[in-house]
């Protein structure tokens, strides 16, 4: 198993392992509020792992019809209103969506620095919410991610863990490149990545994570969006660029709709 380390700077002095098992949690799944309806879609906090105290934000169309499910993974704002207001549309778009809070897991209501959580817990934590999601009389057989910056990197590292993923779409997140080839080749869900042209951190490992994957056999579906920085497509931020959120949007609902359904 991969050692924990903090998610900034995980191209520093990490051996190439595996992250081969999610810590062992019982999962409650319940709602610890009741739903809001919203444009056809209910909405509802959900307790993911009881005796963590993990929760997240569930939303999903109104009806009993059977559809593919999706993580949703935050950056180091937390569970903002942007991510919130994804989950959302996600539901409104015919898929259930769960948008983790990893700061529930804390048990405070201060300000966490999710940089001091390690890998291999938040690919746990992804992996309990992955968990509910198939327990769900409404799940339909597939399971994607969406994550943003934070989030984004850690969904890269759920994609090589959970070899079942059919789908991640990452904004701005860092690669995954710290794995053997044996590795890479089991892992199956298809790749989307977005970048912002400012971001000269998060980009610097495209090229090398694109060789990785080409070595066997398998694509990334990448974009680099020019002149914006990360976090263009948050509404609510001072780095929002409408043309490129839209543009990366549209590309991101045809990516999920070809992989998921």
């Amino acid at each position: 198993m991969i050692q924990p380390h903090p998610f900034t700077c995980p191209e520093k002095g990490i051996k190439r392992r595996a992250i081969l098992a999610c810590a062992g949690a019982t999962l409650a799944g319940f709602a610890v509020r009741a739903a809001a309806k919203d444009d056809g879609i209910s909405v509802q906090t959900l307790t993911i792992a009881k005796q963590t105290g993990l929760t997240g934000l569930l939303a999903e169309p109104n009806g009993a019809g059977k559809r593919a499910a999706i993580v949703v993974m935050h950056d180091l704002q937390g569970l903002s209103a942007h991510v919130k207001n994804i989950t959302h549309r996600l539901a409104r778009a015919g898929y259930t969506a769960l948008a983790v809070d990893c700061a529930s897991v804390r048990g405070s209501a201060s300000p966490v620095d999710f940089r001091t959580f390690s890998i291999v817990d938040t690919v746990a934590v992804m992996q309990s919410a992955v968990a509910v999601l198939r327990a769900r009389p409404q799940y339909a057989g597939k399971v994607g991610a969406v994550g943003f910056g934070w989030g984004g990197t850690a969904i890269n590292h759920l994609a090589l863990a959970d070899p079942t993923l059919a789908a991640v779409v990452s904004y701005y997140g860092q690669q995954p490149l710290y794995y053997l080839e044996d590795e890479y080749r089991r892992f199956t869900a298809a790749m989307l990545h977005h970048y912002a042209g400012r971001d000269t951190v998060n980009n610097q490992g495209i090229d090398n994570f694109r060789v990785n994957l080409s070595d066997v056999g398998k694509n990334l579906e990448s974009y680099i969006y020019p002149n914006v920085n990360r976090g263009f497509d948050d509404e609510s931020a001072a780095t929002y660029d409408a043309a490129a959120a839209a543009l990366a949007w549209t590309r991101s609902a045809a990516f999920l709709k070809k992989h998921l359904g």
